[in-house]
């Protein structure tokens, strides 16, 4: 057999078992998911392409990838974005604030996913590949397909694609999911349309004696000043809006020239996947450009009339509109102020955290983590923004009626290598580690063990539904955000798979915890030090294993130590501490 056949959901492997098309071929997947699926509901064997690729070539191709598209956006603005100014009056970089962030991520996902290819093909001594048909749209607004990586493989190789109608799966939690998700929505529209009263009536009546600062969401931590700023003028750009509360922009502009014409980018960049990436960023912007250039002109009229003196975002405005929204602020020298918005930010190794965050603002609010902090973890990189350690603003609220639990496993999402899945711990190890803990915890039947999968689970983002399914002594939770379940139930112990948010949301309990490492994202030196004073840390999964045993049989002390709490999460006032900083950056 030396013919293969590779997945991407569980729409695909449904129609390769309908069709028997499993009989002959070795089964390989993007998506952990499908491997998961085939294996529990089918006994088939099918394997992850991340599995073939090792974890310090992982680290180099995601450190190659950021080189390229680095380079590639620095030429494209020094050759486009003049003209575009020129044409429109305006100062300001296109290409590096669109897409330097998720570039990465779709640029990336191609190198994993052509390097993995070429692993087993040689092991398997493949003749070959069949795939299943995938546009490759998540980040961009793109058209490719899997067609044009069919034509990278080898010339000796035999390809072909399949191509049929694919639906969305939800198999076994189907109405659990409808109804939480129905229940969860009529909540958040009610809230919506609420918040949107209040927010057309307060934005809309703009005074001219009042300074204006732009608000944008998703705020996050940050949602409480959309109340403390009500002194000012607020330029309120709702989540997926062109145009902010109470203004309306003109018909698309045209911009009326092929913007990339001359330019001979295929002699400049000749790898494939480069040329690939150039034809999805020119696609891309070509079809958007109107409406971005359409967006900026509407806010200049509106900084004339009603002068911005400072942009605020709580999650970072890493692509579309809001990015060159947050770009033309800068290329005015209006100040720019950001917030931390999850954990690994300042203490764990992330520099596309510079694309994502540092490289979008002048002010940074931390949760806690410092400048000094920085310099350690990238001794090489230009630090641009002050940071602010002013500290977590949202916290779980009190209950004293909370119910004792014994175990939580809050699970993170598990997604595709096209979509960031090899951007931390690659898919297929990441799923091995959930399925040991979950089928270990199962075995633990006098105790009250709890799952928490994420709140909008399906198996685009959990790959561990079918196990799930079988694992009879667990409870498993859906529907609920960590913070919400947190505010109903005490936990004795929590397992955290690897450092993330949910370490942030649980280190202030009265609880133990056990976390698993990242080696992609390794903690700096003192990081580490500081949170393995408070938590059980563990490198593998057996180890980890081993010491709840330890701990459930009295064998291991808690844990209770709060130095790397009050130095990377928590401070004082950190509300009053932000609006304090914000009047006195607008007055001076």
């Amino acid at each position: 057999m030396n013919t293969a056949l590779i997945l991407h959901n569980i729409s695909d492997a449904k129609h390769c078992v309908k069709n028997n098309l499993y009989k002959g071929n070795f089964l390989f997947s993007t998506h952990s998911s499908v491997d998961v699926y085939l294996k529990e509901v089918y006994g088939l064997e099918c394997q992850c392409l991340s599995k073939f690729l090792s974890s310090e070539e992982v680290i180099n191709y995601k450190k190659f990838s950021s080189d390229k598209v680095d380079k590639i956006l620095s030429f494209l603005d020094d050759k486009v974005s003049p003209v575009i100014n020129s044409q429109f009056d305006l100062e300001m970089k296109y290409f590096v604030p669109l897409y330097s962030y998720f570039g990465k991520y779709q640029y990336s996902g191609y190198i994993y996913f052509i390097e993995s290819l070429k692993k087993i093909i040689k092991i398997y001594d493949l003749k070959k590949v069949t795939f299943y048909e995938n546009i490759f749209n998540h980040f961009f607004n793109v058209s490719t397909s899997m067609g044009y990586f069919a034509s990278l493989i080898q010339q000796s190789l035999s390809t072909s694609i399949i191509c049929y109608r694919k639906k969305n799966e939800f198999e076994f939690l189907k109405k659990t999911i409808i109804r939480v998700k129905r229940l969860r929505n009529l909540r958040l529209l009610k809230e919506k349309l609420v918040n949107d009263l209040i927010l057309k009536k307060r934005f809309k009546q703009f005074l001219k004696k009042r300074k204006t600062i732009l608000l944008s969401e998703p705020l996050y931590d940050l949602n409480f000043l959309k109340d403390a700023l009500s002194n000012y003028n607020i330029l309120f750009y709702p989540q997926n809006s062109l145009y902010p509360v109470g203004f309306q922009g003109k018909k698309s502009i045209t911009t009326g020239e092929n913007y990339f014409q001359k330019l001979d980018l295929e002699k400049a960049f000749q790898e494939p996947i480069d040329q690939i990436f150039i034809k999805e960023i020119k696609e891309d912007f070509s079809r958007n450009i109107g409406d971005y250039i359409n967006a900026i002109d509407l806010l200049r009229e509106v900084n004339k009339k009603y002068p911005i003196i400072l942009g605020i975002w709580g999650n970072p405005p890493i692509g579309k509109t809001k990015a060159l929204v947050f770009e033309y602020l800068k290329s005015k020298g209006i100040k720019i102020l950001g917030a931390q918005h999850g954990a690994v930010i300042g203490n764990a190794l992330e520099p596309w955290h510079f694309d994502s965050d540092f490289k979008r603002c002048n002010y940074f609010i931390s949760y806690g983590f410092t400048e000094n902090d920085l310099k350690r973890l990238y001794p090489n990189i230009k630090l641009d923004p002050k940071i602010l350690p002013f500290g977590k603003v949202t916290t779980i609220r009190s209950n004293k009626s909370k119910k004792s639990i014994d175990i939580l496993f809050p699970l993170n999402t598990v997604v595709s290598i096209f979509e960031g899945g090899m951007i931390r711990i690659s898919p297929d190890r990441h799923t091995e580690r959930q399925i040991r803990l979950l089928e270990y915890l199962n075995s633990l039947k006098k105790l009250k063990v709890y799952i928490k999968p994420v709140a909008y689970v399906n198996y685009e983002n959990c790959s561990v539904l079918p196990v799930l399914r079988r694992l009879k002594n667990l409870k498993v939770v859906y529907g609920k955000t960590l913070m919400e379940f947190l505010e109903k139930y005490n936990p004795k112990v929590v397992i955290i798979e690897f450092p993330s948010t949910p370490l942030y949301e649980v280190l202030h309990l009265d609880t133990e915890i056990f976390l698993m490492d990242d080696y992609i994202h390794p903690f700096e030196e003192k990081a580490l030090k500081e949170v393995q004073r408070r938590v059980h840390y563990s490198e593998s999964t057996e180890e980890i294993i081993s010491k709840i045993d330890l701990f459930l049989k009295g064998k291991i002390k808690p844990k209770r130590d709060d130095t790397f709490y009050y130095h990377y999460v928590h401070k004082k006032n950190p509300k009053e501490n932000i609006i304090k900083f914000i009047e006195s950056l607008i007055e001076n």
